[in-house]
């Protein structure tokens, strides 16, 4: 159920897949794809006129397009604050509390759709990964500052899962994780 969905510890990739095919079978619940946020429209509509100071009914309402526009908008906005708060809080709950923090100071912080949430998880600094935006969802790392390792080496690469430089999780000797 898309509702408690959670990234947990599988990869950011991984975890879009899941979440897309959620949102598919939710959207199928509802009676075909993009149904189920869709119930919602007015509500998103009226949200993003408030924003822009408009209004969606009366005298000197937004017309019908603008309506369906900011009614997309707001849809987009929707999955991407669901996607983001299914995300795995050890890892990215300082992101997430940032932007919420933000929201409540007024400023918009919030990603505007899935592909920019997607984005901001993927190359955010997470805690006790110091380099995570150099690395890759498999456990690669990649050297971009051209530092050296230990003893002259430049196999930088550190194991996601034990945290020891010169392997990676599919290659980790460890037995418990």
């Amino acid at each position: 159920d898309l509702g408690s969905l959670k990234q947990h510890k599988m990869p950011v990739h991984k975890y879009l897949e899941h979440f897309n095919a959620s949102m598919k079978a939710v959207d199928e619940l509802f009676g075909g794809e993009g149904k189920f946020l869709e119930a919602f429209d007015n509500v998103f509509a009226e949200v993003i006129a408030t924003e822009n100071g408009e209004k969606t009914q009366g005298n000197g309402a937004i017309d019908a397009n603008t309506i369906k526009k900011y009614a997309k908008q707001g849809r987009e906005r929707m999955t991407a604050m669901m996607f983001l708060l299914g995300t795995d809080r050890q890892r990215y709950g300082d992101t997430v509390d940032g932007m919420r923090q933000d929201f409540l100071k007024g400023n918009a912080s919030y990603p505007k759709s899935l592909p920019s949430a997607y984005a901001l998880i993927r190359d955010v600094k997470v805690k006790n990964q110091s380099r995570h935006q150099d690395k890759d969802d498999i456990g690669h790392q990649f050297n971009t500052n051209g530092e050296e390792s230990e003893g002259g080496s430049t196999d930088t690469r550190v194991c996601f899962r034990c945290g020891r430089r010169g392997h990676i999780a599919a290659g980790c000797g460890e037995t418990k994780h």
